[in-house]
């Protein structure tokens, strides 16, 4: 065998151990996600400079992008619900401090892009909580902070 074709076989062996190591990289950010690892979490396990970074690995990985894609769904709808529910009391921004606050970043959540999303989502959440029982039907925070949950994939949620 001459030297090109130790070189070329050599890269067909190098190939193969990528593959072999993709799928041990996926099983082993996939038992972390189990086990209750945040995104930024396994960012950091990996070197990454963000949890964007890191789902973006899973992606290529093979990560189950369409699970995730429902949950980020889910939080939309969530947070549509809680705005509609909002508008529907005309004394809401009176209520409490924080309502008009609350009112504001969930009207900016409804319209950003996903990473966005999910931190304001997170902001209003914390604003609500701090509203109490203002809101009108309490279960529209309880969906929002279930939605919150899958996405973050704390113990108990959905893995994506």
């Amino acid at each position: 065998m001459g030297d090109i074709e130790r070189t070329l076989a050599a890269l067909g062996h190098v190939r193969a151990l990528r593959t072999r190591l993709d799928e041990v990289e996926h099983a082993l950010i996939a038992s972390a996600r189990h086990d209750g690892a945040s995104w930024v979490r396994v960012a950091e396990a990996l070197g990454l400079r963000s949890r964007q970074a890191a789902e973006q690995r899973w992606a290529r990985l093979g990560g189950d992008t369409e699970a995730r894609q429902q949950d980020v769904d889910m939080l939309r709808v969530a947070l549509g619900t809680v705005r509609l529910r909002i508008a529907a009391d005309p004394g809401w921004d009176d209520r409490h401090p924080r309502a008009a606050l609350a009112r504001a970043t969930v009207d900016l959540a409804c319209d950003a892009p996903t990473g966005a999303m999910f931190a304001l989502a997170t902001q209003a959440l914390g604003d609500l909580d701090a509203v109490g029982d203002g809101l009108p039907d309490r279960s529209v925070r309880d969906d929002l902070r279930e939605a919150l949950r899958l996405l973050t994939g704390r113990p108990g949620a959905r893995k994506i």
